[in-house]
């Protein structure tokens, strides 16, 4: 069963993700922003992150530079209500070890999508998918 750690300030979608990952045979844990994320990291030790992008506190590009240095690096999906330019994408791919972004509203499926094919980081790595 993989473990994904979903990060985002808002507790309803951080339930919903919750529920649909638990319904496809995932583990997830929550955490609300950027220091609960590094709070509770060593303990979950996750396969994929899943991080909002706009939270209260840390700044997205800290905490993925943050991740990027932890010891289990975890590959990240991006969830945002940005959509980005391709020198913005550019720096926040450089900034830590994101896979993919997904825009919101997203589809389950393309989310699910998105977890699979990244849940073995390794035989991705360097690999980078945008979804709209």
């Amino acid at each position: 069963m993989s473990r994904i750690l979903i990060v985002d300030d808002e507790e309803d979608l951080r339930m919903l993700i919750s529920l649909i990952l638990k319904k496809a045979g995932h583990e997830s844990f929550l955490a609300e922003d950027g220091e609960d994320l590094f709070k509770k990291l060593p303990g979950i030790r996750p396969d994929i992150v899943l991080l909002d992008v706009m939270m209260p506190g840390m700044e997205t590009p800290e905490i993925l530079n943050k991740l990027r240095d932890s010891p289990t690096n975890p590959p990240v999906i991006l969830i945002t209500v940005l959509r980005y330019f391709e020198s913005e994408r550019e720096f926040i791919f450089s900034c830590g070890h994101v896979v993919e972004y997904l825009t919101k509203p997203f589809d389950v499926s393309k989310l699910l999508g998105a977890i699979d094919k990244h849940l073995d980081h390794n035989q991705h790595k360097g690999r980078k998918t945008i979804i709209a």
